[in-house]
């Protein structure tokens, strides 16, 4: 099995594995907005690239992403992108990242 295809079983639904630009990526349709493409899984890292729908256009490239830590940065940039984190009322957090 080659290592994108491991990736892409840890990671689930919804993401897929399409091919972009000659290379296999992992892909997600975020919303009606925002596009996830992972290139570059062959080593320890990765890069995220984010797309605008309307206009198509790049609006965030994260690089050197390690492959093991990827499915927690993909649900943190989910969240950012599509706002979750709006409507959440914090009560208390001490520490400071």
């Amino acid at each position: 099995m080659k290592l994108i295809e491991k990736v892409l079983q840890e990671l689930g639904s919804p993401y897929e594995i399409k091919v972009i630009d000659y290379e296999e990526v992992i892909y997600r349709k975020l919303n009606s907005d925002y596009d996830f493409e992972v290139s570059g899984i062959s080593g320890k890292t990765c890069t995220l690239y984010v797309w605008a729908l309307s206009p198509k256009e790049i609006v965030g490239i994260y690089d050197k992403i390690p492959i093991e830590s990827l499915k927690d940065v993909l649900g943190y940039y989910a969240a950012k992108y599509q706002n979750l984190t709006d409507g959440i009322r914090v009560l208390r957090e001490d520490q400071t990242v």
